[in-house]
């Protein structure tokens, strides 16, 4: 780190010296440009282990009232599972969640798959539909309701889920069969990631994590949102210099971790 420090102090030397725009996440060594990323699976990860004991405001205005206020809370996302689990239908709604995805005690942190399979637009749905049920939901462990406010919490389940397919885009010939998710293309001229990652990165910047009990922001430095907003814009600017080297198409899903450790473990087996 005390490199990288330094590396980026030398870098906003010769950035004053021409009058560039600072950015810490890119450094110049030798005249080349070097952009720092954060796996993005493992900042995801980062997000959803904040979530499991705080609250995520977003759209945050000192003007509004406590009942304005818009919080994201996993306490919605364990209402969600009871009902999908205890409710006497013939068929669950999100068949692929478990304990092993909701409970603190039971999840494994570092598994990208069960985190994705939490951020999803299944379950994100799943919520909007029980919010908007009158009343509460007989199951076998007694009447559960889904509150108003846990629409804000399927938003941002949403959210999480298009930043995942946006990180993770794959050749056509490379998406799973089945897959009916077309934004885990490849990244193209004019498509949706432009304006999406953007905005996005506009809709981080209103967020915060705070304490359940209190609801007041987390005093201690949780960087994760700000590292989501790093690695955003820096894809961006990995886009912008790729269209203008003349590529057509970026697969994001190649600048992760993931390709590494595969090659990694396929060395070591020999």
């Amino acid at each position: 780190m005390k490199a990288i420090k330094s590396l980026q102090f030398d870098t906003d030397k010769v950035r004053d010296e021409k009058g560039i725009i600072k950015s810490w996440t890119i450094l110049l060594i030798d005249g080349v440009e070097i952009i720092l990323l954060y796996d993005p699976p493992h900042i995801l990860k980062c997000v959803r282990n904040n979530l499991l004991t705080k609250d995520l405001e977003y759209d945050h205005d000192p003007k509004l009232t406590e009942e304005e206020r818009k919080f994201a809370s996993w306490d919605h996302v364990v209402t969600a599972y009871h009902i999908d689990l205890y409710a006497p239908r013939l068929n669950r709604m999100v068949l692929d969640l478990t304990d092993e995805h909701i409970y603190l005690d039971k999840i494994n942190k570092m598994s990208v798959k069960l985190m994705m399979q939490v951020f999803n637009k299944k379950l994100a749905s799943f919520m909007d539909f029980l919010f908007l049920m009158p009343g509460p939901i007989d199951t076998h462990i007694g009447p559960l309701d889904m509150p108003s406010e846990a629409y804000h919490t399927a938003f941002n389940l949403n959210l999480l889920n298009d930043f995942g397919d946006g990180f993770s885009s794959v050749r056509k010939g490379y998406v799973r069969q089945g897959d009916r998710n077309t934004r885990r293309v490849p990244w193209t001229e004019n498509f949706y990631q432009d304006e999406f990652f953007k905005l996005s990165a506009r809709q981080l910047k209103s967020m915060w994590f705070i304490d359940k009990k209190t609801q007041k922001s987390v005093t201690t430095d949780i960087p994760s949102l700000q590292n989501l907003i790093d690695t955003l814009e820096d894809f961006l600017v990995i886009w912008e210099k790729l269209k203008s080297l003349g590529f057509e198409s970026f697969c994001t899903h190649a600048i992760n971790q993931e390709p590494l450790e595969n090659f990694f473990g396929n060395v070591k087996s020999h």
